[in-house]
Formats: structure tokens, C-alpha cells, sequence
């Protein structure tokens, strides 16, 4: 869930906060969301300056990649996101989408299985 209100309202004097990198994600979601793709991307990438690890940063750079065509870096953010969280069905949903629209079933496939392993009853696999 997006939390607006910090999204919107955090102090910029403190944007290298650590503690702020969910604030430029959430910020994010909210320009991804209203249509502003290079602001999402901003955002995103502020985000994983903060904090380098932050997976939930790392899939929605990926996400908004590949909304926007520019597939190599979607890919490569969503494996990332992999490398961090080996548990993340979504991530794992993800890729296999991106993959798909690379046309590479085999590797598709395998990343739905990986998602089903993990959450059976994912409606979006």
C-alpha cells in the first residue's frame, strides 16, 4: 500500500535519509500512476541512491522500464531485485512478463514456475 501522505510530505532536507528511500519510491507510484513515467524514474533511481538494497525501488524501476519499452534495464533490475529476495513471487511474475514480451518462453515459463512455487494461488502467474 502507498502511503501518499509520505510520499508527498517528507522533508527535502533530509531526501538522503535513508529512512526517506520509501518516501521516493511511494513518490514514485504516485507519477507512475498519473501517468508521468520520467518522474517515476526519478524517483525510483533517488530511491536506490538512498538505499542501493531497496528491492521494492529496484522492481518498480524495472516496472516503469518496461512500460516504457527499455526492456535490457527492466530485465536487469528485476534480476536484481531477485538476487536480494529469492522469495519474491512477484519479482519472479514479473520478469517472466518482461521475458514474454522478449519472446523467450522457455525462460517465461520458468520464471511462472518459480512464482507458483511460491505463491500457488498467484492470480497474476
Amino acid at each position: 500500500k502507498v502511503n501518499y501522505e509520505l510520499a508527498t510530505n517528507f522533508d527535502p532536507r533530509r531526501a538522503n535519509d535513508k529512512l526517506h528511500a520509501n518516501a521516493h519510491n511511494n513518490l514514485g507510484v504516485v507519477h507512475r500512476r498519473l501517468g508521468n513515467p520520467e518522474a517515476a524514474v526519478k524517483c525510483f533511481e533517488k530511491a536506490l541512491e538512498v538505499d542501493s538494497q531497496m528491492n521494492l525501488a529496484n522492481k518498480n524501476l524495472g516496472g516503469v522500464y518496461g512500460s516504457m519499452g527499455r526492456m535490457a534495464e527492466a530485465i536487469r533490475l528485476t534480476r536484481t531485485a531477485l538476487e536480494s529476495n529469492a522469495k519474491d513471487a512477484e519479482a519472479y511474475n514479473n520478469l517472466a512478463l518482461l521475458l514474454r514480451d522478449q519472446c523467450d518462453v522457455d525462460a517465461c515459463l520458468e520464471n511462472l514456475d518459480a512464482c507458483l512455487s511460491l505463491e500457488p494461488e498467484n492470480r497474476h502467474a
